[in-house]
Formats: structure tokens, C-alpha cells, sequence
């Protein structure tokens, strides 16, 4: 009977991460805001393991977390039990005159609500008058 013990590290990515754990490259890619992409790995209990994130072109606000607590994007830990590594982006937003929508000033007066749609209003109640 073998007295060598092994843990668990399960790794879990966001959209927009990618990185290394050891030699393993890992990537998420475009997988849609509430989608996770999970690696397992099985390595001997005290085994060092070297990780690093970065997040991916489009993409900002990188987050890594081990077991509850935040860490460096790049780091070591030990296996000493069962871990969990996750890593998330945020979808970087970009303007551009494609998606942009001016509103001519023209239309614009004092007392005028820029509703969020983009729309124009002059609603007593929704000005709060």
C-alpha cells in the first residue's frame, strides 16, 4: 500500500482568461458571460505549483482567487488538500462611431432628461418637478 496521498486542484476559468498552471496552458476564450470552463488536476499532496493569468485581448479587470481569498495573477501555491484556482475578466466596452448615437445639440435645452435608451423627455414627473 502506497503512503503518498494526492489532492485535487481544480481550476476554474471566466470568459477572457488565459494562462499557464506548471506546463498546462489554459484558455477560456469566448465562452459567454455566465459560462466557466473547469480543469482538473490530480497531483501528489505538498506538490509546488507555479500559475499565472493574464486576461485576453478584449478583455480587463483580471480576478484570480484561490479557495476564498484573492491573489496575484501570477503566483506559487501548495497542494496541501484539495484547491480551487479561479480566474474571471470583465468584457472590455468599446465605443466607436459605429455605436455611438449624437444627439444634435440642437435638441437639447435646459430641463430636457436624457433618458437611458437615448431618447429625449420632458415628463414633469420624470424630471422630478
Amino acid at each position: 500500500m502506497s503512503s503518498s496521498q494526492s489532492d485535487t486542484l481544480r481550476i476554474t476559468l471566466g470568459e477572457g482568461v488565459r494562462g499557464r498552471i506548471d506546463t498546462t496552458i489554459v484558455y477560456s476564450g469566448p465562452i459567454g458571460a455566465d459560462a466557466t470552463r473547469t480543469v482538473t488536476l490530480v497531483l501528489p499532496r505538498g506538490h509546488k505549483v507555479q500559475y499565472s493569468f493574464v486576461a485576453d485581448r478584449g478583455y480587463h479587470n483580471l480576478l484570480v482567487v484561490l479557495d476564498d481569498d484573492s491573489v496575484a495573477a501570477r503566483g506559487t501555491l501548495v497542494l496541501d488538500g484539495d484547491r480551487e484556482l479561479m480566474a474571471g475578466a470583465e468584457r472590455r466596452v468599446a465605443f466607436s462611431n459605429e455605436n455611438r448615437r449624437p444627439i444634435p445639440p440642437t435638441t437639447v435645452r435646459r430641463g430636457t432628461l436624457l433618458r437611458i435608451d437615448g431618447t429625449l423627455g420632458e415628463d414633469e414627473d420624470e424630471l422630478g418637478g
